[in-house]
């Protein structure tokens, strides 16, 4: 889903799609200044494949997933946001989330 300047890439662009694991990873877009996605409290830092693009492997729960991802930068500020819906399997998935605090 688009939101700007923040794009996530999936199957189509910003479409739903199925998973056939417990996590996704999400490729995108977003301006240079970004360093780290915040999903659910759970800071996770941007692998960079380019000037502006960038992927993510986030876990996922059982079922449909709305990933609601805030973008921060290097000091954790927030830049901007953006959403999509990821399903995995009913067998799959964890139970509830586990925060690492952020190095």
């Amino acid at each position: 889903m688009s939101n700007g300047f923040f794009v996530i890439v999936g199957e189509i662009v910003g479409a739903p799609f199925t998973v056939p694991a417990q996590n996704v990873t999400l490729e995108g877009a977003t301006p240079v200044q970004v360093r780290w996605v915040r999903l659910d409290g759970v800071e996770n830092y941007l692998d960079w494949t380019g000037a502006t693009a960038w992927r993510v492997a986030l876990p996922l729960h059982r079922g449909k997933n709305l990933l609601n991802l805030q973008f921060l930068d290097y000091d954790k500020n927030l830049v901007g946001t953006a959403s999509i819906e990821v399903t995995a399997p009913l067998g799959t998935g964890v139970s509830g989330w586990k925060s690492y605090p952020a190095k």
